[in-house]
C-alpha cells in the first residue's frame, strides 16, 4: 500500500516501480483508491502498466478513500 495523503495533504511526489515481471494471464487485478488524476494530466496519480517502456494501460482512483478493484 502506498499513501500520499500523509498528514492531511497531497504534497508528496515520486514514483514507486515494481521489479519487472512476466505477464502470464490475460488480466491483472489491483486495488486502488484516491483521486481521479489521470496519467498525462497535471498532478497525475495513477497505476501504469508499462510494456517495453510504453504505458499500455493506466488506472486512477475514483476520488474516494475506499479501495476499489481495477482489472
Amino acid at each position: 500500500m502506498l499513501d500520499t495523503y500523509v498528514g492531511g495533504g497531497d504534497a508528496a511526489t515520486g514514483a514507486v516501480t515494481s521489479p519487472p515481471f512476466t505477464i502470464t494471464r490475460d488480466d491483472l487485478d489491483f486495488l486502488i483508491a484516491g483521486g481521479n488524476h489521470p496519467w498525462g494530466s497535471s498532478g497525475a496519480t495513477a497505476i501504469n502498466l508499462l510494456v517495453n517502456g510504453i504505458v499500455y494501460r493506466t488506472a486512477t482512483g475514483a476520488n474516494s478513500s475506499s479501495m476499489s478493484p481495477v482489472n
